[in-house]
Parts: C-alpha cells; structure tokens; sequence
C-alpha cells in the first residue's frame, strides 16, 4: 500500500519476524506502548497472538 508517498510493509517483512522466530517459551518482550509492536490494530493483535501461543510474555 502507498498513502502519499508512505510505504507499508508487512509486519511479517521486518525485524519483529526474527524476534519472534528467536525467543522462546517464558521470554519477555518490554515495549512502552503498544503501538510499537505493529503499525495496525491489526498487526498488533496478530503479533500479540504468535507471541502468546509461543508462550513469550509481552
């Protein structure tokens, strides 16, 4: 997606991804607030669900 010259990448294309690949069962993830996790509702929610299922605390 292209809003004014702004692009979108998927959650799944950045950082985020390896980091949830990396951490395991009983590992903290700390974030300020928690638009940081994702760029939408929507991705926020999808992360904070892998990270649970995973059993990593956020």
């Amino acid at each position: 997606m292209n809003l004014n010259g702004v692009h979108s990448i998927s959650w799944r294309k950045r950082k985020i991804t390896d980091v949830l690949e990396d951490l395991q069962d009983g590992d903290n993830i700390e974030i300020s607030e928690i638009f940081r996790l994702g760029r939408s509702m929507l991705e926020c929610m999808e992360i904070l669900f892998i990270a649970t299922q995973k059993g990593i605390n956020v």
